[in-house]
């Protein structure tokens, strides 16, 4: 067995975790790369794998967050901060799905998408300002920073 096999069998969470983070960039930069081709047919279905992504983002953050409970010195200040996490991805999630629905109208309009996913983009970003929170509340942990 590997070192890094060793590691993905003691902290199952954090491969997953990773692989989560990966999966979401790759498909950011897809959604982009659509738009500046200007071929937005693919966009349903990118859109939705994000969302599904980000959900299981969120699920494994928490899980990665909750299993650590005893290494963090103020819990109470990161269940703050994980409450503020979770609401900040759910609206990136709602976000998507009104981008997800008006790219099924006809004429959706190629900088209105752009635009929106801009924006979107921006959001990812600053999940990581929100994830980085949670080192102030006595926690620290490396993987999945969003790129």
């Amino acid at each position: 067995m590997t070192m890094a096999e060793a590691f993905v069998n003691e902290h199952p969470f954090d491969e997953r975790y990773r692989e989560a983070t990966v999966n979401i960039n790759a498909t950011v930069r897809a959604i982009h790369d659509s738009l500046q081709a200007s071929k937005i047919d693919a966009m349903p279905d990118l859109l939705g794998k994000m969302a599904d992504y980000l959900i299981e983002f969120k699920v494994l953050h928490n899980q990665l967050i909750l299993s650590d409970e005893e290494d963090i010195s103020d819990f109470s200040c990161a269940k703050d901060t994980i409450a503020e996490f979770n609401k900040a991805i759910d609206q990136i999630i709602q976000k998507i799905k009104m981008l997800e629905d008006k790219v099924e109208e006809p004429n959706p309009g190629i900088n209105f998408l752009h635009d929106e996913m801009e924006k979107i983009t921006i959001k990812l970003k600053s999940l990581e300002n929100a994830r980085s929170e949670i080192s102030f509340c006595g926690y620290y942990n490396e993987v999945g920073v969003l790129d």
